[in-house]
């Protein structure tokens, strides 16, 4: 991504959320995005331990907002999810934060419990990319190439562009366009009715990208129902499902699973969505332009978002 006459960006990582319980990722990860042309900061923060988290909840929003404001700093990453982010909403000025982004362009990319910092910031106006996590993706054992190519293109197109091919089989065909958002499904749920969920106004006609895991399907539906019933679902033009992980089976579903989950939401809610987004809790993932409009084209045998 950089030449030799170009200066190296900035990426700072922090932990708005959980603890690093595997210490050696961080540094791992640092040494694999330096490589691809990032002069890599790991803030003091993501080695702190308090309970479950990297550090108290006033730690992490300090080490959070500092990287925003810091106008050395191109790209914010957060080192891993778990729970942790919604602790920091009420103690960051979010009105200041989306301005120095806009303003500064600056790049923030995370995904699952990173979700609720990405939907505060998009209710004021500031746009971010769900993408990889420091750890658990760059620091991984193995890095997936497709995850890392596709981060690379999506922060380094000045428009932040985006174009995504996809072959998956598809029971709807449609176009669609709209402004791409969302993110992890329970975290969406988890902020209806705050003052940290995009408003109305903001969302409709969108494009809801949606991932999750460790759910059961019915827990799953529940949570699309919130949506549905909450005004959000029925005001979206299209839904891009995203990984959902091997979901937790009972012998009490009886055959039910994801596949009639997502056929509730096709023929009862009347939604449309297109299956097979490589994005989630899983080594090969995309990275979205969240807060940005797109167009999605959706045939039999696939579909691509532009």
């Amino acid at each position: 991504m950089s030449t030799a006459n170009a200066p190296r960006k900035v990426l700072r990582i922090v932990a708005p959320s959980g603890a690093m319980e595997t210490p050696e990722l961080l540094p791992r990860a640092a040494l694999r995005l330096a490589k691809l042309g990032f002069e890599v900061q790991i803030d003091p923060q993501c080695h702190l331990i308090h309970q479950r988290f990297a550090g108290s909840d006033a730690a992490r929003a300090q080490a959070l907002e500092n990287a925003i404001l810091d106008p050395s700093v191109h790209i914010v990453m957060a080192a891993r999810g778990g729970y942790g982010a919604h602790r920091l909403l009420p103690l960051i000025d979010w009105v200041r934060m989306a301005k120095v982004i806009n303003k500064q362009g600056k790049q923030l990319v995370g995904h699952s419990d990173f979700t609720a910092i990405q939907l505060a910031l998009l209710r004021h106006g500031a746009p971010s990319f769900a993408g990889p996590c420091a750890g658990v993706d760059f620091g991984a054992d193995k890095v997936n190439s497709f995850m890392s190519a596709e981060f690379i293109n999506a922060i380094s197109e000045r428009n932040q562009s985006l174009s995504l091919s996809i072959k998956a089989k598809q029971a709807q065909s449609f176009t669609a366009q709209g402004m791409l958002w969302g993110g992890n499904l329970a975290m969406l749920c988890s902020l209806l009715g705050t003052p940290y969920f995009p408003k109305p106004a903001q969302i409709a006609g969108g494009i809801l990208f949606l991932e999750d895991t460790n759910e059961r399907p019915f827990r799953v539906e529940r949570m699309l129902n919130q949506l549905h019933m909450a005004g959000v679902l029925g005001s979206q033009n299209a839904v891009l499902w995203g990984d959902f992980g091997k979901p937790v089976k009972a012998a009490y579903d009886r055959g039910y699973g994801l596949p009639s989950v997502l056929k509730y939401l096709r023929n009862e809610l009347s939604i449309r969505v297109a299956t097979g987004l490589p994005f989630g809790h899983v080594p090969k993932k995309t990275t979205l332009p969240l807060g940005r409009k797109v167009q999605l084209r959706v045939t039999p045998t696939g579909f691509s978002i532009t």
